[in-house]
């Protein structure tokens, strides 16, 4: 049995709101604009969604304070380097539309926002309560 807080569901809610961006600008790029900066925008968007993912893993850690910071310290450094190597492949490929990168990549504050406008406001600290979930293998 694992337990689900608060930040857990806004976070999930958080992910699913910029997959949704990035989606909905793909699919308005592509009509408008053609195949080639719909997948452009997917590729920026999936960017953008794999540093919130490492983003969100390594700060988790970082605050829990459940081990050393060291590595999870490098671990942001090392996502920022890729970052900037991922984006300079995507930018340098003749496939994709480096504009259209950017627009995926703007899923993400998109998504931030979006995700945060549509969400109860969090209990108190003191009020905050873990549900519980059945499911095995629920993360």
């Amino acid at each position: 049995m694992t337990t689900t807080t608060h930040d857990d569901l806004t976070l999930r809610r958080t992910f699913g709101a910029v997959a949704a961006c990035g989606l909905g600008i793909a699919a308005l790029a592509a009509l408008g604009l053609g195949v080639s900066w719909g997948l452009s925008v997917v590729a920026g968007a999936a960017l953008a969604l794999g540093n919130l993912w490492a983003l969100s893993r390594a700060v988790q850690n970082l605050v829990r304070g459940d081990g050393p910071a060291l590595p999870w310290t490098l671990v942001s450094v090392l996502k920022f380097f890729a970052l900037l190597a991922v984006t300079w492949v995507l930018v340098r490929s003749p496939q994709l539309q480096p504009l259209g990168v950017a627009l995926g990549f703007g899923s993400l504050p998109l998504g931030i926002v979006f995700g945060g406008l549509f969400q109860a406001p969090a209990p108190p600290r003191s009020e905050r309560v873990a549900t519980e979930h059945t499911s095995p293998g629920h993360r």
